[in-house]
């Protein structure tokens, strides 16, 4: 009975006994990360389940290897009656390569879920969110955003009455919705209300307002901070006792 040293195994024997247990260790991290990381407000959506799918199946896939190269390894076969030339069998290139391509990938994936989900959430909340700029010092420094839009505004009826503005203020950091109505239609409107909404896609902060329309033609709406995530304003107006209301206008996210 001829039986070899381990230094007598050639490349493909000796990998078998150590890749599938490198593999389920990465694939282990991977799926750990994706678990804790998912969610975090720099961790794309995508990147942690992609890593959870890929670590699973390569998890399963490292178990079933490691399953094959145990059986290989304990028959201990000559180097000439190795049976390498399948795909599947245990010591064929095919394992190792496809082990290499999808761990390197997995162990990117797990690299990157680490580095952003490491990240400290941003705060968007600011002492200004929800407040009238009028009553705070950042009015004084408040100007309409350039380069937007003029989205119309539509009073029950469908008819255009004015137009929704996002105006900035730079030494507080907010921004708020200014509406304006045409001279035409102030008059038909009072008593009425624009009622004006804040977004921050960021958090998904909101700040109602509901402008009661005196007969004039500017009014604002409530602030929010626009540090770190921009802030659109949903406006529409509204019958005074509320039983009608106009399409919502809608401002680009500044």
């Amino acid at each position: 009975m001829n039986i070899r040293g381990r230094h007598e195994r050639d490349y493909f024997e000796a990998a078998i006994e150590v890749a599938p247990p490198a593999l389920q260790a990465i694939a282990a991290v991977a799926i750990t990360f994706a678990l804790t990381f998912a969610g975090h407000h720099f961790v794309p959506d995508w990147a942690a389940a992609v890593a959870l799918a890929l670590g699973v199946v390569l998890l399963v896939v490292a178990s079933l290897w490691s399953w094959r190269a145990r059986r290989l390894l304990l028959a201990r076969p000559t180097k000439e009656e190795r049976s390498d030339t399948g795909r599947l069998a245990a010591n064929s290139l095919w394992w190792l390569t496809t082990a290499l391509a999808s761990s390197s990938l997995l162990a990117g994936l797990a690299a990157f879920l680490a580095i952003e989900g490491l990240l400290p959430n941003p705060s968007f909340a600011s002492p200004y969110d929800g407040t009238d700029p009028a009553t705070s010092p950042c009015v004084k420094s408040a100007h309409p955003i350039r380069g937007q839009g003029r989205p119309v505004l539509r009073d029950p009826s469908g008819h255009p009455v004015g137009y929704g503005q996002l105006v900035r203020s730079v030494a507080c950091a907010t921004v708020c919705a200014r509406v304006i109505l045409i001279h035409s239609s102030v008059a038909r409107l009072k008593g009425d209300i624009a009622l004006i909404t804040m977004v921050r896609p960021g958090d998904n902060s909101q700040a109602v307002y509901p402008l009661l329309l005196h007969g004039g033609t500017i009014g604002f709406g409530n602030m929010l901070s626009d540090f770190q995530s921009c802030v659109i304003a949903h406006v529409k107006i509204m019958t005074h006792n509320s039983n009608r209301s106009g399409s919502k206008t809608v401002t680009g996210c500044h």
